[in-house]
């Protein structure tokens, strides 16, 4: 259903995988050329204004409203926010990356869970990508309640 949030669409997706499979996530990239078009509009915009900054950061809250929220409280890194949830050294383990066809690289990343350890894999066009994708398939599933038998992969 096109009202759904594409984030709720990927949980049910990853619910319905099959259980003796890892959940896994492809992270996206965001396009060089957005930016670009960012870096054109508001240099147009100094430009336009007389070489004010005032204009130009009117205009930027506008198109980004949360701005001062996420200035003081950005967002921890996906890999750390899972190291630190399992802050015993060694107990995050990551696979090597493995190139798939097209120039895909996919990245499994293990944690501890009770009564054994669960896998998650990641998709993405580097191995950093992989791993970032992988974390955060990672900290979704586990952000979810935990039920008995609702292991995903068991080691």
């Amino acid at each position: 259903d096109e009202a759904e949030p594409v984030d709720k669409k990927v949980d049910k997706a990853l619910k319905q995988i099959n259980e003796v499979d890892p959940p896994e996530l492809d992270m996206v990239e965001v396009p060089k050329v957005l930016g670009d078009v960012f870096e054109a509009l508001f240099g147009g915009i100094y430009l336009d204004s007389g070489h004010n900054l005032e204009v130009v950061w009117s205009v930027y809250r506008r198109l980004c409203p949360n701005l001062d929220q996420v200035v003081a409280n950005p967002p921890i890194n996906i890999k750390k926010q899972l190291l630190e949830m399992f802050p015993t050294v060694g107990s995050v383990v990551f696979s090597s990356a493995t190139k798939e066809g097209g120039g895909t690289v996919t990245v499994t990343v293990s944690v501890p869970v009770e009564g054994g350890r669960r896998s998650f894999k990641g998709r993405g066009r580097s191995k950093k990508l992989a791993t970032l994708a992988a974390c955060k398939c990672a900290l979704r599933r586990l952000g979810e309640e935990e039920l008995p038998g609702n292991l995903i992969s068991e080691e």
